[in-house]
């Protein structure tokens, strides 16, 4: 059992070097590509020197989120422009997605996962007692749980036209990481905030048990926002660093309208319940603590907690990633589909880590 800071099995020269679609084009039937460095990692990860050619393990830092953005390459339409031939942009135009944000509010990753793994969790302390001189303690068993990783699928299938892969008109290397990539990672994420724990869910945050609550019945105010953060000191959650609101776009503009009012509160200028602090990397600050925004919470919900007491933890031999192409079933239209395995759980290991609204903070 490996965390996300231990080293990897792909150096970064080789990440820069790593090309997944020249790596898909060398599996395609009857294909003269040479993908040796690819070929090479992969049997480096899969610890077999043949291995089946149309499935082999991908390191997770060549399918992993797409957070650069890109400008695209554009001309000048001047005098006598419609007579000049039309040029494709080197770039694919990315789709709007949703925006995966648990781990970058400091969700903790496990990676190399392979049996169950139980997380010991003490739910009770020992009982201190005052006692004379030559009094008897009675005895006390501090209580321990157990929390289980199991493996859940998330599985992405994806069809290209064989034309697509062999030409390279456009960026397709990273249309294809960005595409894959993307829904993976949006799946993960989803699962971490909403996760049903049934119909082959992991539990999320939403739906555990014991997840604090705070009722806004309004317009929010900035004592339903420090609510939050009473309601996590009260139960003892202390501060890493990792404590964090997390909202949907529409809150975070709502938010933005709302001035701070109270006894103690005054300026020239209003004060907003949330500042103008964003990094760029959709991290922005409320009530001093990090927050971010996406459309993967549901109902205009916010949710505050200790996102290092969130725990994703990924199945699978070296952290790979399996990617199976498929040359056949398409054939006829000259296409291939490509699947992507990932196998992980989530895992809470405090409920009152968190604390949830109990209706829409966009009132």
């Amino acid at each position: 059992m490996n965390s996300n800071s231990e080293s990897s099995v792909i150096t970064r020269d080789e990440q820069k070097k790593y090309s997944l679609a020249r790596y898909i084009r060398g599996m395609l039937p009857g294909s003269y590509e040479s993908a040796t460095l690819e070929n090479e990692i992969g049997q480096r990860m899969s610890g077999r020197g043949d291995g089946v050619k149309l499935s082999r393990p991908v390191p997770m830092e060549i399918v992993s989120p797409a957070l650069a953005t890109r400008d695209l390459s554009v001309g000048n339409f001047g005098s006598g422009g419609a007579l000049v031939e039309t040029s494709v942009s080197d770039e694919i135009v990315p789709l709007l997605r949703n925006v995966p944000l648990c781990r970058r509010l400091g969700a903790r990753i496990l990676t190399g996962l392979s049996s169950n793994v139980s997380l010991p969790r003490q739910t009770s302390p020992s009982t201190a007692s005052n006692m004379p001189e030559t009094g008897t303690v009675q005895t006390s068993t501090p209580s321990v749980d157990q929390l289980i990783l199991t493996p859940h699928r998330v599985s992405v299938s994806v069809v290209f036209s064989r034309q697509l892969i062999l030409q390279s008109s456009a960026d397709v290397e990273a249309f294809i990481r960005d595409d894959i990539s993307r829904q993976i990672n949006l799946a993960i994420d989803s699962a971490v905030i909403s996760g049903a724990g049934a119909a082959d869910q992991p539990l999320g945050i939403l739906n555990t048990p014991g997840v604090g609550s705070v009722l806004f019945a309004g317009t929010a105010t900035w004592s339903s926002i420090v609510a939050f953060e009473t309601q996590l000191a009260s139960q003892n959650v202390s501060d890493d660093g990792s404590i964090g609101y997390l909202m949907t776009p529409t809150v975070k503009g709502r938010l933005k309208t709302v001035a701070k009012t109270g006894v103690g509160v005054t300026s020239v200028v209003p004060i907003f319940l949330v500042g103008e602090t964003d990094n760029g990397q959709g991290i922005f600050s409320v009530n001093g603590y990090r927050a971010g925004s996406t459309n993967q919470v549901p109902a205009n919900l916010v949710l505050c907690g200790k996102w290092s007491d969130v725990v994703i933890g990924f199945f699978g031999q070296n952290n790979g990633i399996d990617l199976i192409l498929n040359p056949y079933s398409l054939d006829i239209s000259a296409q291939v589909r490509l699947t992507c395995h990932v196998f992980f759980d989530v895992a809470i290991l405090h409920p009152q880590s968190f604390v949830v609204s109990a209706d829409s903070g966009a009132q």
